[in-house]
């Protein structure tokens, strides 16, 4: 279980996420929808680890991460796709690859093949280094990258924007599958127009997470 417990993050002396409290399960998915500003990002960086300004509990399977570090957290098991992508512009679409699958928690879930069953372009673009790649193929690469780990939890930080229609229906399609792997998911996104499978959707505005959380088919 991935357990958020009354986090509060700062930028100074602007609060960007109030008193969020938040549970996801392995194999669930959880969807939290708010626009631009809402906090979204920065309670994804706390979760990672990568927002240090905080307070509250945060846990993976009872382990405790209030004060980790980015690395701390991904060896309990986060991974993030983060917004803009952030890959080495200077590795292959190869390296990157490699470099996710010599770390990977478990070698029997989430593999190269599965990666290039849903995304077949990436196979043709192995030697090509990251920043010679199109967006929408930068956008494949850096979800691979982060479930090549076959983490607990993957969070996802506005995974399908900007994306041509058929790219967004292959990373959706990768999305869904990935709690049958027993992973849980946790997106951020604007609006629910995607269309993403999820247990829950839940909003976010003025960073603070609703009170009332919908059950739902999609987001």
């Amino acid at each position: 279980m991935l357990e958020v417990n009354g986090v509060t993050a700062r930028f100074g002396p602007v609060i960007a996420v109030r008193d969020a409290t938040l549970m996801v399960a392995p194999g669930e998915t959880v969807g939290i929808v708010g626009p631009n500003g809402a906090g979204k990002t920065t309670l994804l960086r706390v979760l990672m680890g990568q927002h240090t300004d905080r307070d509250g509990e945060i846990a993976v399977d009872g382990t405790r991460l209030d004060t980790a570090t980015p690395t701390v957290s991904a060896r309990a098991g986060i991974a993030i796709v983060p917004q803009g992508r952030r890959l080495f512009p200077s590795l292959t679409v190869r390296e990157h690859i490699e470099l996710s699958v010599s770390r990977s928690r478990s070698r029997a879930r989430f593999t190269e093949r599965d990666l290039f069953d849903f995304f077949p372009g990436l196979a043709r673009r192995l030697d090509l280094r990251a920043s010679l790649l199109s967006g929408g193929e930068q956008q494949m690469l850096a979800i691979g990258r982060a479930t090549l780990l076959n983490p607990r939890y993957v969070l996802m930080d506005e995974p399908t924007e900007g994306l041509a229609p058929s790219i967004v229906a292959n990373v959706t399609a990768l999305i869904e599958h990935l709690p049958s792997l027993g992973m849980g998911v946790v997106i951020a996104e604007q609006s629910d127009s995607h269309r993403i499978s999820t247990a829950r959707a839940i909003a976010m505005e003025r960073g603070a997470i609703g009170h009332r959380t919908e059950e739902r088919g999609s987001t």
